[in-house]
């Protein structure tokens, strides 16, 4: 999917949720899910020179490492849950991870793995989330 299409899927998203990252509105659900640490493993690839992932990146990031692009839904909740929990930290519309995160992924034994999808398995196993 070329840039364009991730920065228009980035517009979308934002017009859908009134132009921030994380709703206002809680999750449905707020234990976490699946795509949760997909997304975790996501912001910390995504992230740029120190500076936040943005939603375009987070996109093409999330697309190269599962070959498929967030839902909104998937990125709503996510955003929600993985802010709440303190593993990141939002910044207008952009994103990072936090030192708490830091200390989850070496728990996990993430920095181990050498792909990234090895990663997401390492954090749902970490955090007991099951496929």
């Amino acid at each position: 999917m070329p840039h364009k299409t991730y920065r228009n899927a980035a517009k979308d998203y934002f017009r859908a949720h009134g132009g921030k990252l994380r709703p206002d509105e809680a999750p449905r659900d707020p234990a976490m899910q699946p795509s949760d640490a997909w997304l975790l493993v996501v912001i910390k690839y995504a992230e740029r020179d120190e500076r936040p992932a943005d939603l375009p990146n987070i996109f093409a990031t999330g697309d190269w490492i599962n070959r498929t692009i967030f839902l909104d839904s998937e990125l709503a909740g996510g955003f929600s849950r993985l802010e709440a929990g303190g593993l990141i930290k939002i910044d207008g519309k952009g994103c990072a991870v936090t030192d708490k995160f830091h200390q989850v992924w070496t728990a996990a034994k993430a920095e181990r793995r050498s792909a990234p999808h090895d990663q997401v398995v390492a954090l749902r196993k970490y955090f007991g989330i099951s496929n």
